[in-house]
């Protein structure tokens, strides 16, 4: 959890991501593609089970577990992540994204594989 949720170094400690919340961002994607490869194979269902015992959600545990069933067997490289474009800045010493709009809409066009007038509907 700290790894997941660190942003910068108690009070006198060296370190923080010099990149800010990208650095946080990538290093969660790292975590997520390493719970991913250890957990996709026949325990999924029961990490999946614990984990809606667990967490506040409206997905029920029969969704859940119906797409567990849907995951075992399937390949880490299967799985592909994004990262929205744009530019991190500094201010008032506090780290923002600010993600660059067209770059977003074309990002979601490829994932979702949607036209430009079907896409200004959802929004």
């Amino acid at each position: 959890l700290e790894f997941l949720r660190y942003r910068k170094p108690n009070a006198g400690e060296p370190g923080g991501y010099p990149d800010g919340d990208l650095g946080r961002i990538k290093a969660q994607q790292q975590f997520m593609m390493s719970f991913l490869k250890k957990s996709i194979g026949l325990k999924l269902p029961n990490i999946i089970k614990t984990g809606l015992n667990n967490v506040e959600t409206d997905m029920t545990m029969s969704e859940g577990l119906s797409i567990a069933t849907k995951i075992v067997g399937m390949n880490s490289e299967d799985i592909t992540t994004h990262m929205l474009q744009g530019e991190a800045e500094y201010r008032n010493r506090t780290s923002y994204f600010f993600h660059d709009e067209v770059e977003t809409e074309e990002l979601i066009k490829e994932i979702y594989g949607k036209e430009e007038s079907a896409l200004d509907d959802d929004m």
